[in-house]
């Protein structure tokens, strides 16, 4: 099984990436994220708690929110 974390700001897309990655009975979708920053903070938590982490992310790669520097 991959543990995945899904970054999408459209909650419909992020909810179809969810349902189909979950369909083919090989992905765990760990969490999703409607932005970078609460993917960080997500993952900062999961690390903090020795939680599972995800060992791949799908990231939106035109999220609305903080511009890069």
């Amino acid at each position: 099984m991959l543990n995945l974390l899904i970054v999408e700001d459209n909650p419909r897309l992020a909810a179809a990436l969810r349902s189909g990655f979950t369909a083919t009975g090989r992905v765990t979708v760990l969490h999703a994220c409607a932005s970078g920053e609460d993917a960080l903070a997500w993952s900062l938590a999961q690390s903090a708690a020795g939680a599972p982490r995800p060992a791949a992310v799908l990231m939106d790669v035109q999220l609305a929110g903080a511009a890069p520097p």
